[in-house]
């Protein structure tokens, strides 16, 4: 940013002297998310995943599902997944993770339940 406003210089301030503790757990709270996801994603049928490294998102590989559009498939089930074509990833489907465990729950169940059917 080429010119900050006077808030946007005392956040960020108090972020690089005060938020140390504040990012330790964010980032605590992303990796139980993480591991939560992950768990239960590959047990699911048709989906599979590795453990992202360094990002909020999770990429499943969905082309053992039989859904020519997997975000598409989960969508009509209430949940919205980004589809993977658009980053070159046809048969993928992005989860971003980065939200409140609660949330995360469910839209894991939404998805076991999608593929009950």
């Amino acid at each position: 940013v080429p010119h900050p406003n006077l808030f946007g210089y005392t956040s960020a301030l108090a972020a690089y002297q005060e938020g140390q503790q504040w990012l330790d757990e964010l980032l605590d709270y992303l990796r139980a998310n993480r591991e939560l996801m992950l768990d239960r994603i590959n047990t699911l049928p048709g989906l599979s995943m590795h453990s992202p490294q360094a990002t909020h998102l999770g990429w499943i590989n969905a082309t053992d599902l039989n859904s020519r559009t997997p975000g598409k498939f989960f969508e009509k089930h209430g949940v919205g997944l980004s589809d993977g074509k658009p980053f070159g990833g046809d048969g993928y489907i992005r989860l971003n993770f980065g939200c409140p465990k609660q949330l995360l729950e469910i839209i894991l169940e939404r998805m076991e339940k999608a593929l009950e059917i």
